[in-house]
């Protein structure tokens, strides 16, 4: 008798579960965000007492909370996978000056950073002595880029 209860639970969970956004990756890089944001907010909010602020914190933090829940629970896993993708375009605005300056100090030694003055696309190019000719692979336009180092 307790084995079918527990069968039969099992069977109520896993029809239940079936088609959630949980089973389809569900825990990804927003709900990382909402996560960690949720947990910020609720430890600050610990910081300020009993106040308005504390309050306002924990109101915001059981938000994130409750968000992040419905998105893990959600069956309509395309406006999920959408809000993600959202985040990612982004966060990859806000990372990419952030790479290129950290991907120049790297190469400092062997390359060079140009900006294409016709579509001003950053192109990496060699370090070569003197003035060397261009041809930009966004636009094709040929230009000059003069290098006094090597």
């Amino acid at each position: 008798m307790i084995r079918r209860f527990f069968m039969r639970t099992a069977a109520r969970l896993q029809s239940f579960m079936y088609g959630r956004y949980i089973l389809f990756g569900g825990f990804d890089k927003f709900s990382l965000l909402l996560f960690i944001l949720g947990l910020a907010a609720s430890f600050f909010g610990s910081l300020f007492g009993r106040g308005l602020p504390a309050i306002l914190l924990a109101a915001l933090s059981l938000l994130m909370y409750f968000y992040l829940i419905f998105r893990l629970f959600s069956k309509n896993i395309s406006a999920r996978r959408r809000e993600n993708e959202l985040f990612l375009s982004v966060l990859r605005k806000i990372k990419s000056p952030f790479t290129l300056f950290k991907n120049r100090i790297k190469d400092r030694k062997t390359h060079i950073y140009r900006k294409c003055p016709h579509c001003k696309a950053v192109l990496r190019l060699p370090k070569k002595k003197g003035k060397n000719s261009v041809i930009c692979p966004r636009c094709r336009e040929r230009f000059y880029v003069k290098s006094i180092f090597r």
